[in-house]
């Protein structure tokens, strides 16, 4: 780095140093308090997205502390695994350490990083609500068609409900950075220019699912069951990964040509 490059890093320090400093102390804070809580610690967000799920589908739930909202017909249960807190998580420190630079004053990195986690917990309610009815819904229509039992040789209901969550997370992680990115530069582009808008979703993503547990307990990168879980989750991220790259790529092109 040279001289006009470390000047540059110890003026966006010390600009915005605090408030990385809150954002870290903040978001493990909350996933701290996520990794012991139960239903009734969690109602501010489970309670909102049984509402949506209602809204979406008339699939009612019925609260049961401390399990969760139950519906029977179903037999599904919406519980504190299910909240999406993790996701809400993503979002935040995806949007606040991709952009909170870019705020040129105090005040708007202050509403930027408020505003960041008012919008993560509203995006979760919103994805957490069409994850869920997929959740419900997709083995459903697999099972009746047959194809259930045809795919369960190898992909059981646990490892089908976390390969849906994780496609519907990650695509929506992707979306959220491109449109941020895109009103920020107050473009009418639907696909930003640079490349990194779909590497540094996939970056805080993996950074938090992944990292973040490993750095909490470095034995479970050898166990199996953390293993199985990393290459269900890796998988369809990869896979979009490199088909949203190849359409971005095409678009890329495209626009150089005209």
């Amino acid at each position: 780095m040279d001289g006009n490059g470390m000047y540059c890093f110890k003026k966006s320090l010390a600009e915005n140093g605090k408030f990385y400093l809150a954002s870290v102390v903040l978001l493990l804070g909350i996933k701290y308090f996520y990794a012991t809580a139960d239903s009734d610690q969690l109602l501010w967000i489970l309670a909102p997205t049984a509402w949506w799920i209602g809204i979406l589908s008339g699939i009612p739930f019925e609260y049961v502390s401390p399990i969760g909202f139950i519906n029977h017909s179903f037999q599904f249960i919406l519980a504190p695994s299910c909240s999406g807190v993790r996701f809400m998580i993503i979002c935040a420190a995806m949007l606040i350490f991709s952009f909170l630079h870019r705020m040129k004053t105090h005040w708007k990195r202050f509403l930027w990083l408020t505003g960041s986690l008012a919008l993560s917990y509203l995006f979760t309610i919103l994805v957490n609500g069409f994850r869920v009815l997929i959740s419900i819904w997709l083995p459903l229509f697999l099972f009746k068609s047959g194809a259930f039992r045809t795919l369960n040789q190898w992909l059981t209901a646990e490892n089908l409900h976390t390969m849906i969550g994780t496609i519907i997370y990650f695509t929506s992680l992707l979306a959220l950075y491109a449109t941020t990115e895109a009103c920020l530069k107050k473009t009418s582009d639907s696909i930003p220019r640079s490349a990194r808008w779909w590497w540094l979703p996939a970056f805080w993503y993996f950074a938090i699912l992944l990292g973040i547990p490993l750095l909490n307990r470095p034995y479970k990168a050898s166990s199996p069951a953390f293993l199985h879980y990393a290459g269900l989750t890796a998988l369809p991220c990869m896979i979009i990964l490199g088909t949203v790259g190849l359409i971005w790529l095409f678009f890329h092109k495209l626009k150089k040509y005209k």
